[in-house]
């Protein structure tokens, strides 16, 4: 629900006010960063109005209706203005409105500055102007028809069109250019050109400098003598090598962001004889590291000789020039590599550029500092920072359009803490290959988890909500386990490990729009979705749970105190409204006018145990300290050294968590990792927080959530233990709440609803070397019912570990099926308030027929002239949204190469995968990569695992 000024929101709800509200205009340039009343270059209403001192002509006569939506679509704002004075022929003759930002305000003539944006976009080119009207079309666009991939193989500098620019200087102020750059107006883009201004350095266009040489290689000759006998005869012969142009103007330099391993693009190479040197790109624009360079054709060996690297820098930053192709230059601002396969036929000089992968980390963005100003620029592979560099480097957003409060909690949702027991990441190396050393095989576990203590603990600060100040995201060497391939296990045990919730890697290489690639890639990698606040920017969110919370006891009819497991997350929803009992027929909507700390929370129980030379000391037997204004507490303190092998164990109201130390590890970071275990545990972080961060070093502090709950009114139904309670935005229809428009309810809304029952895709799986990795999940129920499958599959291409491409599928079919309910509606007043992806509860009666405070997620607005918001809304559920996947099918690593880290000893056997909706195990479908199912065994709250359980209403 968006923010507004308390004396409109207070008008907004007086339903015999409805004249008091006035819609005002808003025209800016489209450079303008500040879009204050006073900075417009036009200001017009539909109704005669000074605002602010500010007067607004009385000029729209009409508009259409005010759209949002929760996918991609376009939302767009029709407008009919007078024009019988022929003022607005005389502003578009003078402005070029097309591209201006409009922005439409709505305020009350009761309030004097308070204001609500309703909706901002940028004008389309005005259309029937005649003497009477003018037809104005707005639409909320980002620049999502702008092509992604910007850096082509083109002989010409691209930086022409943006001469003088940033990158064409260098980062470096046009004072210390040639005088003959600073004196130029223009540039042809040519390298000719760029010589003449004296900055080839940062030449961006790509040319073809070839180099030669010589080499010799040893040839037998055989010789005849005396008729009958011959002699054979070695000779060493010299040839000519010269270098071979790869380029393309048709070819793109890949878009890598986050951890991806990347094909090179070749751009050059030259065969020597004995060996092949090849110069690739990886990358466009700056990047944060790259490594594990390896040549994949079975002819060489996989590791090149002298081998480079650039980071993409421009040339006058630092970005270092070619060694094995001189004269190529620096290519400026493309991350490339280069190097020599060693392995090819030296008796000639013809062969092909060899086939390269690199593993990248991706770009470096705009990156928030401590206080969460975005003033640094660094490596991540957070999708929400990521989707703000690419809105404002790639579209048309600027800073100033993007609401960073939004862009801070997404960052912050996305690195929270969740518990990997798929045991996914452990590779099992067949029995039958264990002779020698181990190091013929190689594969990485997922860098969006935590890995050995001391490599993630900046990764640790941001489960702690922290903003770091250096990099993170380490690749971390999978675990090793041996296997009988004969006798395979049908389950394999798990390996814990605690990741963050959502990471974003990729690798784009074909062309494709920003839309299209922010909509189906990027969002869809961390469940995002883009929206316009109240305050006319863009806001990034992620799909989440609505803050809920669980009764500790019982609640009688007639009370007015609720006992919570987590009392700290209302703590600035004092006013908020809260459903308890959602989907149960006793559920009642109250607001929440107090909050306070339960004295159960001094009954938690602490108990440790340690193995090895780690030791824990507690603060007691149970957390203590609880009384109405304090939560009850207790530190856990960790002590000795570390060692490999030592173990912690920790018992947390008799929920275990533990971690075993690595080689390199530290007492601080083993405190932070067993913290964040401690948040990421389903059952434990409902009602207990762990604390951690640098400054506390080997203390880890609990905190108890248990408290109370003050209500604005008394019960009027008993209420269980467990029972689900979940703040809403709004509730309409009861007794009460929010009036809904007469008539205006209608469910289930059949033409709307789903039939999907299986859904599907493919993520990016490291530890099987970057492949395509199949995975799925079905409602077998569903298609039973039906009789078919109907199937819809997920972009998991930024996704690249399997916990994480679970949760997405998860949430996508238990929104299909179980969350497969619509209901439309209609009201006013503080509707005007309400967003798609905020969580209300409607109450409707239709003759015998009724639901009650039923709790939806709004998908689609609307907001007529008349100030009335229809509102299209899903069911809501959190049983969606559940971490718990125990699936624990590990992949089978088959061995290497001889001498190699590349596996080309064929495809991997299919292997065992558990089917927990059946109970049986089943063989992976893929000969290469098998496909794994996404089953767990059901909710905590007693949900159904398939997603066909009743709805509750």
């Amino acid at each position: 629900m968006q923010k507004c000024d308390p004396e409109l929101l207070a008008v907004l709800r007086l339903t015999d006010k409805p004249r008091e509200l006035v819609e005002l205009y808003e025209i800016f340039t489209r450079d303008e960063d500040e879009r204050t009343p006073a900075r417009a270059v036009a200001r017009w209403a539909n109704s005669a109005i000074t605002f602010q001192g500010l007067e607004y002509e009385r000029r729209v006569i009409s508009r259409g209706e005010v759209k949002r939506y929760l996918d991609k679509q376009v939302n767009t704002l029709s407008l009919t203005l007078s024009n019988v004075d022929l003022a607005m022929t005389r502003f578009v003759n003078a402005q070029r409105l097309e591209g201006m930002w409009l922005q439409m305000r709505l305020v009350s003539r009761l309030v004097p500055d308070g204001s609500l944006i309703l909706f901002g976009g940028f004008c389309d080119k005005p259309d029937e102007l005649n003497h009477q009207t003018c037809q104005l079309t707005v639409r909320q666009d980002f620049g999502s028809d702008q092509d992604l991939l910007r850096r082509q193989m083109t002989i010409l500098c691209p930086l022409r069109f943006d001469f003088k620019g940033e990158a064409c200087r260098g980062g470096v102020p046009l004072a210390s250019k040639s005088a003959e750059y600073q004196a130029a107006v223009r540039c042809n883009g040519s390298y000719n050109q760029c010589l003449s201004y004296s900055n080839t350095d940062n030449f961006q266009g790509f040319r073809f400098q070839p180099v030669s040489g010589t080499f010799q290689y040893e040839t037998v000759e055989q010789k005849r003598f005396l008729l009958f006998f011959t002699r054979k005869k070695k000779r060493i012969v010299s040839a000519p090598w010269s270098s071979v142009s790869d380029l393309s103007e048709e070819t793109y330099i890949p878009e890598t962001a986050g951890i991806a391993q990347v094909e090179g693009v070749p751009l050059m190479h030259a065969d020597t004889g004995a060996k092949v040197r090849f110069l690739q790109a990886f990358a466009a624009e700056d990047s944060d590291g790259i490594f594990e360079l390896r040549v994949r054709d079975k002819q060489y060996l996989p590791a090149p000789d002298n081998a480079h690297t650039a980071l993409g820098e421009w040339g006058s930053q630092g970005q270092p020039e070619s060694l094995l192709f001189t004269g190529a230059g620096r290519f400026s601002g493309v991350t490339w590599a280069e190097g020599e396969a060693v392995g090819s036929d030296p008796n000639d000089a013809n062969d092909a550029a060899p086939t390269v992968t690199a593993i990248v980390r991706g770009r470096r963005v705009d990156y928030p500092d401590a206080s969460g100003q975005f003033t640094l620029k660094q490596w991540t592979d957070s999708g929400p920072l990521l989707a703000r560099w690419y809105l404002t480097n790639r579209g048309t957003a600027k800073a100033s359009d993007i609401d960073d409060e939004s862009i801070l909690e997404a960052f912050h949702d996305c690195n929270e803490p969740v518990i990997d027991d798929t045991g996914f990441e452990q590779v099992i190396i067949p029995e039958q290959v264990t002779g020698g050393s181990i190091q013929g095989f190689r594969a990485f576990a997922s860098a969006s988890g935590f890995g050995a203590a001391t490599v993630d603990r900046i990764a640790l600060m941001l489960a702690q909500g922290k903003i770091p100040t250096g990099g993170y995201g380490q690749l971390v060497q999978a675990y090793y386990r041996y296997i009988s391939q004969t006798n395979i296990q049908q389950f394999i045990s798990p390996v814990r490990k605690v990741r963050r919730r959502y990471t974003t890697n990729f690798t784009i290489k074909e062309q494709t729009s920003l839309g299209d690639f922010l909509w189906d890639v990027l969002l869809q990698s961390f469940n995002g979705r883009l929206v316009y606040g109240a305050n006319g920017k863009i806001q990034i969110r992620v799909d989440k749970p609505a803050d809920v919370t669980y009764l500790r006891e019982p609640a009688a009819a007639g009370a007015t105190q609720i006992e919570v497991e987590d009392a700290r997350r209302w703590s600035h929803n004092i006013g908020a409204q809260i459903l308890i009992g959602a989907h149960l027929p006793n559920s009642e909507i109250r607001r929440v006018t107090d909050y306070g700390f339960s004295t159960l929370g001094n009954q938690i129980t602490l108990q440790q145990n340690t193995a090895g030379t780690i030791t824990a000391t507690l603060s007691g037997a149970t957390l203590s300290g609880a009384d109405a204004t304090h939560p009850a507490t207790g530190t856990i303190t960790l002590g000795g050294t570390v060692s490999d092998g030592a173990k912690v164990e920790l018992w947390i109201d008799g929920i275990k968590v533990d971690y075993t130390a690595q080689a390199g590890d530290d007492i601080e970071a083993i405190a932070g990792y067993l913290a964040a275990t401690i948040n990421g545990e389903v059952t434990l972080r409902r009602y207990v927080r762990a604390e951690w961060n640098l400054a506390q070093g080997s203390v880890i502090r609990i905190v108890s959530k248990l408290g109370f709950l003050k209500l604005d009114a008394p019960l009027a139904e008993p209420h269980f233990q467990l029972e689900e309670c979940i703040r809403v935005a709004a509730a309409f229809g009861g007794e009460g709440q929010a009036k809904l428009i007469k008539d205006s309810v209608s469910w289930p809304l059949g033409s709307r609803q789903s039939s999907t029952n299986y859904v599907y895709g493919k993520f990016r799986s490291q530890i099987h070397d970057w492949a395509p990795t199949a995975i799925e999940d079905e409602a077998e129920a569903h298609v039973k019912q039906v009789g078919k499958t109907s199937k819809e599959e997920i972009n998991l291409s930024a996704v690249v570990d399997a916990h994480q491409a679970f949760r997405l599928l998860r949430i996508r079919l238990g929104k299909r099926r179980l969350c497969d309910w619509f209901v439309t509606l209609q009201a006013s007043g503080d509707a005007l308030l309400l967003d798609v992806g905020d969580v209300i509860c409607v109450t409707h009666y239709s003759g015998a027929e009724f639901i009650r405070n039923v709790p939806v997620t709004i998908e689609d607005i609307s907001i007529d002239s008349q100030h009335r918001a229809r509102i299209t809304a899903r069911l809501y559920r959190s049983e969606v949204y559940d971490d718990t996947i125990r699936e624990t099918g590990a992949p089978i690593l088959m061995p290497l190469q001889p001498g190699s880290t590349v596996n080309t000893s064929g495809d991997p056997p299919n292997q065992p995968v558990s089917n927990p909706n059946t109970g049986n195990s089943g063989t992976g479908g893929s000969p290469v990569v098998p496909p794994y199912s996404s089953g767990s065994g059901g909710y905590g709250s007693g949900g159904s695992r398939d997603f066909d359980q009743p709805i509750g209403l």
